[in-house]
């Protein structure tokens, strides 16, 4: 051993090397639970649950239309107004509904298409409102599309 500057023994490998773990050795109370103990009092202190965060969002507060999240999400950080009601629908309607529907009923304008049911009036004044929230001078065919009768 070598002595420090004041005269003190020094180890020179343990101030080079940092020192491990061995197991058992434990710098809490003595629980092994990790350090998870609350040193003070000698009591366990559990870690916060996580609050997941609801999978849906609803559009308009009060309307009762909900949208996946991530779509909702998405649909915030579109650059028109059509993308975002195209982002809006995938994530209120299934797949199966969009396929079979247009939004006011009818045949298809283009092609000869059989007749499609209209999409639900209570979802389609939600989207109509969240995204002229957002895009209020919306020109796009969504703007003047959505407002047909």
């Amino acid at each position: 051993m070598k002595e420090d500057i004041a005269g003190r023994p020094h180890n020179t490998v343990a101030a080079a090397e940092p020192q491990r773990k061995q197991p058992g050795d434990d710098d809490d109370d003595g629980g092994g639970d990790g350090g998870n103990n609350n040193k003070i009092h000698g009591e366990r202190t559990e870690a916060p649950e996580k609050t997941e965060a609801p999978e849906t969002i609803e559009i308009v507060k009060g309307s009762g239309v909900f949208c996946k999240r991530d779509a909702w999400k998405a649909s915030i950080h579109t650059t028109s107004g059509t993308a975002m009601v195209r982002t809006l629908l995938l994530g209120t309607f299934p797949l199966e509904t969009l396929l079979q529907s247009n939004l006011n009923g009818g045949k298809p304008k283009r092609g000869d298409g059989e007749q499609l049911e209209a999409l639900d009036p209570g979802k389609k004044a939600a989207l109509i409102e969240a995204t002229m929230k957002k895009w209020p001078h919306n020109e796009g065919p969504a703007g003047w599309a959505m407002y047909k009768p």
